[in-house]
């Protein structure tokens, strides 16, 4: 086998920067014809130079496969260029075109999709870090004025018993003045009396 004749399908998507979907496309279309030795797709070099030039054969028939071992290839025929062809060609490398934008369009849209749907996820997940984030400050905000709130109470609480026990010690003090007072009167008058 030479290199000059064929070409292996993955060389063939690195040297045009086409798909191997792409060159598939071309092989059942019948645009570039095609060997299969050991169990591998190789390409006639002749025929894919060709269409990336723009020029479509039309002797190449759908779907031409030969299938040969390395011990029994044979020589390449070539392809004649006529004036037909070139105009059958020019249609056809349009249409191919044209698929080649369709497909290219629908790996962007499958492409942005997936980057759209990436980026929801990731929104989502920070959402609800956020929320559970938010929850967690909140409740030790609740939990921090609670706290304060019985802080307060208690200490409400105690200038409440603070100011009871104030008040029983002043009417005690008050009982007590009265009753001395009236003891005192009572003994004012018994002495007066007397």
């Amino acid at each position: 086998m030479t290199n000059q004749e064929y070409i292996h399908i993955n060389e063939a998507v690195k040297k045009w920067e086409k798909t191997r979907q792409t060159f598939y496309n071309y092989i059942h279309k019948g645009l570039v014809r095609t060997k299969k030795i050991n169990n591998k797709v190789y390409l006639y070099t002749d025929d894919v130079e060709q269409l990336m030039n723009g020029f479509i054969p039309s002797s190449v028939q759908p779907a031409e496969v030969e299938t040969i071992s390395e011990a029994q290839e044979e020589s390449v025929p070539t392809v004649k260029e006529t004036s037909e062809a070139q105009d059958t060609g020019a249609s056809t490398q349009l249409l191919i075109n044209v698929q080649e934008d369709m497909t290219r369009l629908h790996k962007q849209y499958y492409t942005l999709k997936d980057d759209i749907l990436h980026e929801v996820k990731r929104t989502r997940e920070d959402v609800l870090f956020d929320s559970k984030r938010l929850t967690k400050s909140v409740e030790d905000q609740v939990t921090i004025r609670l706290d304060k709130i019985e802080q307060d109470d208690h200490h409400k609480t105690l200038d409440i018993i603070d100011s009871i026990d104030e008040l029983q010690l002043s009417s005690k003090k008050q009982s007590f003045w009265i009753a001395y007072s009236s003891i005192v009167a009572v003994n004012l008058l018994v002495m007066f009396f007397m």
